[in-house]
């Protein structure tokens, strides 16, 4: 959604996509989005949203929801998936996300802490997410999500030529990807 859109009938909160990762109880207040410490609350709108580990503080203005879960007040932020590459992913249906509670994340590009911020939201206080250099921190069979922005790295060639160069990268780092998602932003 750019920023003269407003939320609507086709906002981003509104579609949640078609893939394999599976809602649970979409629509329902605060009920868990088919990965753990990830939901879909209802404000004006259905949102993606990530419990905040630190209530009353935003990270890059976004909007906040809190409601009654068992007794408990519980604060949520919202997580656009036009601002958060890892958000689009999870609306689009990634199948596994392995960022979760207590986990602990590699993530390398953080830039303004977009998507960084609703990691630590997942991981919790058990978990930790850490900036270092992936080949040197990642384990034996470990696991890494990782997302490219095309236009980013290379503004002249075609973005499938783009991946296609990226992954052989990766392969070439002893980094083999088990699942590709494309992410296609569309302006309507």
């Amino acid at each position: 959604m750019n920023r003269r859109q407003k939320p609507g009938r086709n906002s981003p909160t509104k579609s949640f996509g078609k893939g394999r990762g599976k809602p649970n109880q979409q629509g329902r207040k605060g009920k868990k989005y088919g990965h753990d410490g990830v939901y879909i609350v209802r404000g004006k709108e259905e949102s993606l949203a990530t419990v905040n580990l630190i209530p009353g503080e935003t990270v890059y203005g976004e909007k906040k929801i809190s409601q009654e879960k068992e007794g408990k007040k519980v604060e949520y932020r919202i997580w656009n998936p036009f601002r958060s590459k890892l958000a689009a992913a999870i609306l689009g249906g990634i199948d596994k996300m392995w960022i979760q509670p207590g986990a602990k994340v590699l993530y390398l590009g953080a830039a303004s802490g977009t998507t960084v911020s609703h990691c630590s939201d997942i991981v919790g206080e058990t978990g930790r997410n850490y900036l270092l250099n992936a080949e040197q921190f990642l384990k034996t069979n470990g696991h890494y999500i990782i997302s490219i922005k095309a236009k980013c790295i290379d503004s002249t060639l075609e973005p499938e030529v783009v991946f296609q160069n990226e992954v052989k990268k990766l392969r070439e780092s002893h980094l083999k990807p088990l699942e590709q998602f494309t992410f296609i932003y569309l302006f309507i």
